[in-house]
């Protein structure tokens, strides 16, 4: 017999409450803390790294240089770390990014 939260299962009419759609491609590259990182996910309002465990923690600030695959379009970004997962996982959310990276962001997200 199903239990009381697989019968409602409200998950299935949870809304994403994200304000910017995700996007795997075009990658999006960071460099920072001397290290490279490929955005498993980015949007107009912050990207998923990978890293070691433990290598940010949220509230953290990670700032450095940003470019899309493809693109000769290259900035500067400053973030926050909104999520940790003891996986590795890291949500950054965007402070600040170059105009022109940003424009070009846009660009590439409407196609």
């Amino acid at each position: 017999m199903a239990g009381l939260s697989e019968i409602l299962n409200l998950s299935r009419w949870r809304k994403d409450r994200r304000t910017h759609p995700r996007t795997e491609l075009p990658t999006l590259m960071l460099i920072a803390s001397w290290r490279r990182f490929e955005a498993k996910d980015w949007s107009l309002g912050g990207c998923l790294i990978e890293a070691s465990p433990g290598a940010f923690k949220v509230g953290d600030r990670i700032e450095g240089k940003i470019e899309i695959r493809g693109s000769s379009e290259r900035g500067e970004f400053l973030a926050e770390v909104v999520r940790a997962q003891d996986s590795g996982e890291f949500g950054l959310r965007w402070l600040e990014v170059s105009v022109n990276l940003f424009a070009e962001m846009a660009s590439v997200r409407m196609g």
